[in-house]
């Protein structure tokens, strides 16, 4: 074979590449997907008997208010917010004995995620309450609330 035989051979092959390639390239057909994804909001909280946050009073755990006298008996409680979102807490109680009352001295701050806030509970009894024991239910009810 002469040169100039494989000179027009090789430009022969070169050429047919070219045409493979740009024909493979026009084949391409890119398809373009916006995406949306929705994180729905979390609420949830933990209470705990300390401030380091160790012990936990899960759900339904008894809250001993040890001996109780006669006025106002104290007890401080943290709530963190293990949700994902910003919340708002709220306390309901029932069954506490006449006369008697539970209210405490939070006023609706927001509890950021990962947030820790001290609750004071105040249990009042009023005088000539017999000995005994008594029982009664709180519950502490976190919902969303975003900051403003």
């Amino acid at each position: 074979m002469r040169v100039r035989e494989k000179t027009l051979l090789l430009i022969t092959v070169l050429v047919m590449a070219s045409l493979s390639v740009a024909a493979i390239a026009l084949a391409i057909y890119r398809l373009h997907f916006p995406s949306v994804g929705v994180v729905p909001a979390e609420v949830e909280v933990k209470v705990f008997a300390d401030q380091e946050c160790r012990v936990e009073l899960a759900n339904g755990t008894a809250v001993d208010w040890g001996a109780i006298h006669y006025g106002p008996n104290v007890k401080t409680l943290w709530v963190k917010n293990v949700g994902n979102c910003w919340g708002a807490l709220t306390l309901h109680v029932s069954s506490l004995p006449p006369r008697w009352s539970l209210t405490w001295d939070y006023n609706q701050t927001r509890i950021p995620p990962g947030g820790v806030h001290p609750i004071t509970l105040t249990l009042t009894v009023p005088s000539g309450t017999p000995a005994g024991t008594y029982t009664w239910n709180f519950w502490i009810i976190a919902e969303e609330r975003p900051p403003q």
